[in-house]
């Protein structure tokens, strides 16, 4: 099963969408605070915070997580520079606290989009990108070696 944190965005409920339909069972974790609960249509779905590692730990308890693919961030740059510490908080210790987690569970497979770094890049210099299967295999891979 995979857990998709921030499920409930745009690129994570798409993400959720094509797993399913590729076959792989998911658990949605989204505290909802920019996501929309009607977008997590596939699969399980918890209401959680990253920030609360007992929830975390509740939710790993109950499904069988193999692999996570992390669509948490915050990556409006405005926002970002009014609200740092909001943006630390969220996108370096609510990360550090799934990490965490994921090594007490023994869940070593991960996927983690930075959104902002990803949709900047000019679309003229952009080459071939590998579809979100091929990059998520690779992931795997290298993480059983």
């Amino acid at each position: 099963m995979i857990l998709i944190a921030g499920g409930t965005g745009y690129i994570g409920s798409h993400t959720n969408k094509i797993l399913n339909k590729s076959g792989y069972e998911t658990v949605v974790y989204d505290n909802l605070g920019r996501g929309h609960r009607e977008f997590a249509k596939w699969g399980h779905f918890v209401l959680g915070d990253l920030a609360d590692k007992d929830q975390l730990r509740l939710c790993f308890k109950t499904y069988p997580i193999e692999a996570v693919m992390h669509f948490c961030a915050f990556c409006y740059v405005g926002e970002s520079v009014d609200h740092p510490s909001e943006y630390y908080r969220n996108n370096v210790v609510n990360t550090l606290n799934l990490l965490d987690v994921m090594v007490e569970f023994g869940v070593n497979t991960s996927y983690f989009l930075p959104p902002v770094p990803r949709m900047a890049i000019p679309s003229r210099s952009r080459k071939r990108r590998p579809s979100l299967a091929e990059d998520f295999a690779y992931t795997r891979s290298i993480s059983q070696m």
